[in-house]
């Protein structure tokens, strides 16, 4: 039968309507295409820190070596000691966090964030500090990578004596599920910060 619609289906009454035209290819190329658009934004703002997502377990292992020396006076007599010590340290970290920082605060360095943990120890010195991140870690599921970072510092001990000493170590890391490579800079900073702590302070005793 011709009518004026060309795509008309009776209803029990014999009374014909238009059939709705299908979704045509263009508009789900566009759908999809606002929908790439829209993750790449969120993701782009996550990696800034405008958008913290994050939902994540950081298993880390640790291996650090560290040679200290002091000279002091005992007994009218200048005496000098030596220590060497190694230390391997495994940590788990779980966090989660879903809210928007804005403005974002300054990207976190692996540098900036030892020395942040170090800061407030009024009794070590950082003379020099050296990191170094490597491996995959740029997958937003699944990190895997290590850290390499080296320290020359001077601390006073308990006691009164000042070492100077020079400390070196590996952090191999994985991190699952949600985070992205700002989160993991802070995280692995902040650890690897309280290891050398612990190591130092372990290593000055008188």
């Amino acid at each position: 039968m011709n009518t004026l619609f060309p795509d008309a289906s009776a209803d029990s009454d014999g009374i014909e309507f238009p059939s709705k035209p299908p979704l045509s290819s263009e508009r789900r190329k566009k759908t999809l295409l606002w929908i790439l658009a829209l993750a790449i934004c969120v993701a782009v703002s996550r990696e800034m820190g405008i958008i913290s997502l994050e939902y994540l377990t950081l298993n880390s292992s640790s291996r650090i070596d560290i040679k200290s020396s002091t000279t002091y006076w005992e007994d009218g007599i200048q005496r000098f000691t030596s220590k060497t010590n190694q230390k391997e340290i495994t940590t788990t970290t779980e966090t989660s966090k879903i809210g928007f920082d804005f403005p974002p605060g300054p990207d976190p360095e692996i540098d900036a964030s030892i020395t942040k943990r170090l800061a407030d120890k009024k009794h070590i010195d950082i003379l020099q500090l050296w990191s170094k991140i490597s491996g995959p870690y740029s997958w937003p599921i699944f990190k895997d990578g290590k850290c390499e970072f080296s320290v020359v510092f001077g601390a006073r001990s308990p006691g009164g004596k000042y070492f100077k000493g020079e400390l070196t170590g590996v952090t191999d890391f994985n991190i699952k599920w949600v985070c992205s490579r700002r989160k993991m800079r802070g995280l692995l900073g902040e650890q690897i910060g309280i290891q050398i702590l612990n190591a130092i302070e372990s290593n000055v005793r008188d």
